[in-house]
């Protein structure tokens, strides 16, 4: 097992890479604490990491607070006894048809701001001294690839590009402490995965949409022993938008 034993916070664990990704998790020997604001998303995901054999906490609550932080934070310690990984999927507000900076709404960017820059932040920071005490670990966050975050509004793509920028310069400042800090960008992962099981998704090729589990795929990767020299990367799981240069019509058939 690639994360036997591995405590691991996943923030942002409601439905599709939020859910896959602990499920794989799961299946690998991690012991998880489960935050999302959506109460039933997260208990879905938990009875599925269940299935898969894995121990795991839920707490409910949103992100951007940092009392909720303080008790994920608390929960992991008390549950495990400490922290080897964070995995934040935070955010959300793609909303394309709102095209320009015209039709934005200030009320829209600064949701945008708030609901995804601010959990990095504070997930970064309450997690670091816990991270540090194992001698090392992993922050890896999950934004949008190149042609999504263009597709989508401009808070959208300002705060995508934001994960970028936040993971390499942590990624450099907690070197010394042999934490590992890594992003990937997803593309449109539009495609429905209902197994019980995270398993690798081959049909349909690259003509499909992308599905949870082929981000919950590169995540094991980042946060496996395997990737133990790769720290301020940014791994494109896109299905090949980004070599395109626009984003390709796909088929979920």
């Amino acid at each position: 097992m690639r994360l036997k034993d591995k405590v691991v916070l996943v923030a942002g664990a409601g439905d599709n890479m939020g859910r896959w990704i602990p499920v794989l998790f799961a299946q690998e020997g991690a012991k998880q604490v489960l935050l999302s604001r959506n109460a039933e998303a997260v208990k879905e995901t938990a009875r599925l990491v269940d299935l898969a054999g894995g121990e795991n906490r839920v707490l409910v609550g949103d992100a951007t607070q940092p009392e909720v932080i303080e008790r994920a934070i608390s929960e992991v310690q008390a549950a495990f006894g400490g922290l080897d990984i964070v995995v934040n999927l935070v955010g959300g507000h793609y909303r394309p048809y709102l095209v320009g900076v015209d039709e934005l709404p200030l009320e829209q960017w600064d949701k945008a701001v708030t609901n995804t820059l601010r959990p990095l932040y504070l997930l970064t920071r309450a997690a670091q001294p816990l991270l540090a005490e194992r001698g090392g670990g992993v922050i890896l966050h999950i934004g949008s690839a190149v042609t999504t975050r263009q597709s989508g509004n401009p808070a959208y793509g300002a705060v995508k590009d934001g994960l970028i920028g936040f993971t390499r310069n942590t990624a450099r400042r907690l070197w010394p402490l042999n934490i590992r800090v890594n992003h990937i960008s997803a593309g449109r992962i539009w495609q429905e995965y209902d197994d019980l099981k995270a398993t690798p998704v081959t049909e349909g090729g690259l003509a499909r949409y992308g599905t949870g589990v082929d981000v919950a795929y590169a995540a094991l990767y980042l946060c496996s022993d395997e990737a133990s020299w790769v720290t301020g990367a940014d791994l494109t799981v896109d299905g090949g938008d980004d070599v395109q240069g626009l984003p390709l019509e796909r088929t979920d058939d």
